[in-house]
């Protein structure tokens, strides 16, 4: 049982590897969205070469990013203050037959609220973080590099 186990490994390891050198001088370069070019593999679609981002396009990428969560942040803060339980659920509550219901599932959707906000905004907290370390790390690179 052993021994069928490791073949049917040593099988597909086979066919993987061989799958790799397979025609691979027929690469073709595709053409992306931008001028980067990816290389792939025309028979198994592996890519050979991945495109390379300029630090300056890679900074503002992070700031759309950052810009989107501080959208998100401000429309999850906004929803969160509507699920608050207010006065008037408080009298909806001991009103209406199953009131305790209504008040478990309001308080409910409302810590729920509360929980994307806290988690949007440590995501922004860390990519202003990274942000502010990938600056100064390609401010040392592009300084490293005037030396040169």
């Amino acid at each position: 049982m052993l021994q069928l186990y490791v073949g049917a490994i040593m099988v597909s390891m086979l066919i993987f590897f061989t799958s790799l050198n397979v025609h691979a001088d027929e690469t073709l370069p595709q053409k992306t969205d931008s001028t980067i070019w990816i290389f792939a593999n025309k028979v198994s679609g592996f890519i050979r070469s991945l495109p390379i981002l300029t630090s300056s396009e890679l900074v503002q990428e992070m700031g759309k990013a950052s810009s989107n969560l501080q959208t998100r942040k401000l429309k999850l803060a906004q929803a969160a203050e509507a699920k608050k339980f207010k006065t008037r659920d408080s009298v909806i509550a001991l009103a209406m037959p199953g009131g305790i219901i209504y008040a478990a599932a309001k308080k409910l959707r409302h810590k729920q609220a509360v929980q994307q906000f806290n988690s949007v905004s440590a995501q922004l907290d860390e990519l202003k973080r990274n942000l502010k370390e990938f600056r100064l790390a390609a401010y040392k690179s592009d300084q490293l590099a005037s030396l040169n």
